[in-house]
């Protein structure tokens, strides 16, 4: 498993209780399931699409991609759960899944105070991700060697929102919007502290015991 360094899980969770108060509050997780984006945001076909020529312009639908991410993450960390057979990696997607509501809230509280809705941009390539996790837990075998495939499968996740999040409060930064900043790196080094809990786990329990298994 590819390691990205990140902060310890219990720093990050005591940070959680100081920054988040309710976690998650208003934040929905599974818009796209019922295919809410498609019937009142996506352009009709023939449409022309909206075009960015500012640099907070960029940076806000950024955020609005980040929002939808986490909407998408959201449902699909509650199938790789169900999913999982290692007691300890179903602990972790479960942990996760809350984590992803609180920054989905986050998200949306930056997009509040930018004057911004939610939901103008999905972000496709975590679409393709999704779509490729749910087909990998389709066609292998329950047990350990689907608990490998499924740790793969959500580091891809993780890598994607440790470059997003990077990006996006270095934009925040740039911009001079030092507590958009500040949030953002909070959430970025939660991802850096999934990333290697999952490493943890798979290193440790579970890619053992696939190959062990056959």
């Amino acid at each position: 498993m590819v390691r990205i360094s990140g902060e310890e899980p219990g720093r990050r969770a005591a940070r959680h209780r100081r920054s988040n108060g309710a976690r998650g509050a208003g934040f929905r997780p599974e818009p796209w399931d019922r295919g809410e984006h498609s019937r009142s945001n996506r352009p009709p076909a023939g449409e022309t699409k909206m075009h960015i020529d500012r640099f907070r312009e960029m940076y806000v639908a950024e955020l609005q991609e980040a929002r939808s991410v986490e909407a998408m993450l959201a449902a699909a960390l509650g199938k790789m759960a169900e999913a999982a057979s290692d007691e300890e990696l179903r602990k972790a997607f479960r942990t996760h899944r809350e984590e992803t509501v609180a920054h989905g809230a986050q998200v949306e509280t930056i997009l509040k105070r930018l004057k911004a809705g939610p939901l103008e941009h999905k972000d496709q390539a975590m679409q393709s991700i999704v779509r490729e996790a749910e087909k990998m837990m389709g066609i292998t075998e329950p047990g350990p060697l689907r608990d490998a495939a499924l740790i793969a499968s959500a580091q891809r996740v993780e890598h994607y929102e440790i470059a997003l999040y990077g990006t996006l409060a270095t934009y925040a930064s740039s911009l001079g919007l030092e507590e958009d900043a500040r949030q953002l790196g909070d959430i970025l080094e939660d991802e850096k502290a999934t990333d290697e809990e999952l490493s943890d786990i798979a290193e440790g329990i579970v890619n053992p015991s696939a190959i062990e298994a056959g």
